[in-house]
């Protein structure tokens, strides 16, 4: 079965990485590195590389994905219009937003050591990246996110079922 693509963002973009690690996407921040260092890493690891950046002349054989939208919202919604139809959809939720790591289901006794008191009494599914530790639960942020993708049509976009909170 096909994977889902996998993005390398140019260092403008930071607000649509972290929009397309939620939606599940593996997506790296070019992090200053070389262009040509970018090029390589693209190339070995099949990157799309997404960038607002006019004058970058690419290799040929890297994909380069040149954005015409502003906002992180439009970004997202232009980056998913590219998808081919049929493509392997992401799973939602599944990366850490700051590493890109892929998120691991925590025991709950553990989870609630490291976060607040109230999180620890409403939670009992927890996920932690394994990379940062940062500790992910379906609190707040989660349904403001769920909101996002509900608002901009994510889901319908990706062809994944309707979110299950």
């Amino acid at each position: 079965m096909a994977e889902p693509l996998k993005f390398l963002v140019d260092d403008t973009l930071r607000g649509l990485s972290r929009k397309l690690r939620m939606i599940g996407f593996d997506c790296l921040d070019r992090n200053k590195s070389s262009w040509w260092a970018a090029f390589a890493r693209a190339t070995r690891e099949q990157r799309v590389i997404i960038t607002l950046l006019r004058t970058l002349r690419q290799p040929p054989d890297v994909t380069v994905w040149f954005l015409e939208t502003a906002t992180s919202n439009e970004q997202v919604i232009e980056v998913l219009s590219r998808l081919l139809p049929g493509s392997p959809a992401p799973e939602p939720f599944s990366r850490c937003l700051v590493c890109n790591d892929l998120l691991a289901e925590i025991p709950a006794n553990d989870a609630r050591k490291s976060v607040p008191p109230m999180v620890a009494k409403q939670q009992s599914i927890f996920h932690q990246c394994p990379s940062c530790y940062r500790i992910y639960w379906k609190g707040s942020h989660y349904h403001k996110m769920v909101s996002w993708m509900k608002r901009w049509h994510i889901s319908e976009k990706l062809g994944l079922p309707p979110e299950q909170s």
